[in-house]
């Protein structure tokens, strides 16, 4: 059984003059097996945020709520209303984690915890992948973050840890002045896949789901090759 519950029917937006309306958000709401509801979904600036909500009648608690696109999962920093009437579980989403959703619906499936809910939630995502061109033993590549930025990466490979020889931003914000992005803190790590995908998305705000090596391509390095582009 799904219950729904209603609240404005468009989303509307002026981009240069133009009226945009947008197709309505539906929150979807995954029962636990100790009668909570959970759920995973994207904010308006592309981040992932995992909310867990108790709801008793009109009585409403935001029991855990963090981004899961992150390795520490922080709270968003907006985030601030716990116990709530839950007619006003939408707006607090609006204004505190800004997501706007027209209704919210209660879907029964099957209870599964947290961990695995996530990455189930995850595992739906398109393909992000973050490409590296290879030249011996340097590594190379142009991406755009979650925050649209652009930043120029360079590694070293020829050691026995990995170098983060060069991070900077190279968009029009950046090009006057040679600025590292202030959340890098790696600088040597042990290579693989795995911990440069870690590097890039938690401390370079990726957003990549996989990442691909080549070594022969006929791809000029002058502009973004992957990510928010």
């Amino acid at each position: 059984m799904i219950h729904i519950h209603y609240c404005n029917s468009y989303r509307i937006s002026f981009t240069k003059g133009v009226i945009v309306l947008k197709k309505p958000s539906v929150l979807e709401l995954h029962k636990t097996d100790d009668g909570k509801y959970q759920s995973v979904f994207k904010n308006n600036h592309g981040r992932r945020i995992y909310l867990l909500l108790s709801i008793h009648n009109s009585d409403c608690e935001i029991v855990d709520c963090y981004y899961v696109d992150r390795t520490s999962r922080p709270a968003p920093n907006k985030f601030e209303t716990h116990k709530l009437v839950t007619d006003e579980l939408l707006t607090v989403i609006a204004n505190e984690l800004d997501k706007v959703f027209s209704s919210y619906t209660i879907v029964e499936s099957p209870k599964i915890s947290a961990e695995d809910f996530i990455a189930q939630a995850m595992h739906k995502e398109k393909y992000n992948i973050l490409l590296m061109l290879k030249d011996g033993d340097t590594l190379k590549t142009i991406f755009k973050n979650r925050f649209r930025r652009e930043i120029f990466l360079e590694i070293d490979l020829s050691g026995p840890k990995a170098l983060i020889k060069k991070c900077k931003y190279c968009d029009i914000r950046g090009e006057d002045v040679i600025t590292t992005p202030y959340n890098l803190t790696t600088i040597y790590f042990h290579y693989d896949f795995e911990a440069l995908l870690k590097i890039v998305n938690t401390e370079l705000e990726g957003g990549f789901t996989d990442v691909m090596v080549s070594e022969h391509n006929t791809i000029v390095l002058d502009r973004p090759i992957c990510g928010s582009i």
